[in-house]
């Protein structure tokens, strides 16, 4: 359930806090209503290639990371969700850091540039057919 601590991205903006008060012309409440999850796509069984785009999607995320030269020094332990269009676009990105080690706001800020490009190209190659959408958890491992 996002709360309305999240902080949310979209390929044009990254949306701040209070996502629920509507304060950024983005209702969090309204956006899960429209991309419901991927996973009710599928009953008692979940496809391993719809899963392997998930974990696809987060290594990707790591590399892109990684790729711009983001350190870290300590685990940072992440909720996400990705909204995604019917064919696959990242529509939305949601995300919390979570736990006692929380990164600097410098840090989060080039973490939020990175992931606006990121989501820009990036498509979920699972045939859905509609909105949808992901969520998980992460941890983005220390690199120092």
């Amino acid at each position: 359930r996002i709360t309305s601590t999240m902080t949310c991205i979209n390929n044009n903006s990254i949306i701040h806090k209070n996502l629920l008060h509507n304060n950024y012309n983005i209702n969090a409440a309204e956006v899960e209503k429209l991309y419901p999850s991927g996973l009710k796509s599928f009953g008692d069984t979940i496809p391993q290639a719809y899963l392997d785009e998930w974990t696809r999607f987060l290594m990707d995320m790591g590399k892109a990371l990684e790729k711009a030269g983001l350190e870290r020094e300590k685990d940072y332990r992440l909720w996400l969700r990705g909204h995604y269009s019917a064919d696959g676009r990242v529509e939305y990105f949601f995300y919390n850091f979570l736990g006692k080690d929380l990164p600097s706001a410098e840090w989060e800020a080039q973490f939020q540039e990175v992931i606006k490009e990121y989501i820009k190209t990036f498509r979920f190659n699972y045939p859905i057919n509609r909105k949808f959408s992901q969520c998980g958890s992460a941890i983005l491992q220390a690199t120092k």
